[in-house]
């Protein structure tokens, strides 16, 4: 049995929303070293995978909008604290958070 990997899901997930055309972006976290002793930090610890804006335009004028985090997961994969407090930040903002683990899932939801 192959190991599914979040990388792999995650390729996927973002080959549907650009099939879609809905605009979306990959939202890296992480940190870097190099030296001995120096480190540098980017993103934002448990911020989602992916950030993706849907919108209708009538007549010119934008007429409605969602802003969609999605965190990707494989089948066993678990959401961290650090990603719980996220998600719900951004939810107490009025956005929508996913946490998905295939496309057919995220296409389900959307």
């Amino acid at each position: 049995m192959v190991k599914e990997k979040e990388s792999d899901i995650l390729r996927t997930i973002m080959d549907g929303l650009a099939a879609k055309r809905i605009w979306h972006v990959r939202m890296n976290s992480g940190a870097m070293r190099w030296g001995k002793n120096r480190m540098m930090f980017f993103g934002r610890k448990g911020m989602a995978d992916i950030l993706a804006i849907r919108w209708r335009v009538q007549n010119r004028v934008v007429s409605f909008h969602h802003v969609i985090w999605i965190e990707c997961k494989t089948r066993t994969g678990k959401q961290s604290p650090e990603q719980a407090a996220f998600q719900a930040e951004v939810e107490n903002e009025g956005h929508c958070y996913l946490l998905v683990r295939s496309w057919e899932e995220l296409e389900a939801k959307l």
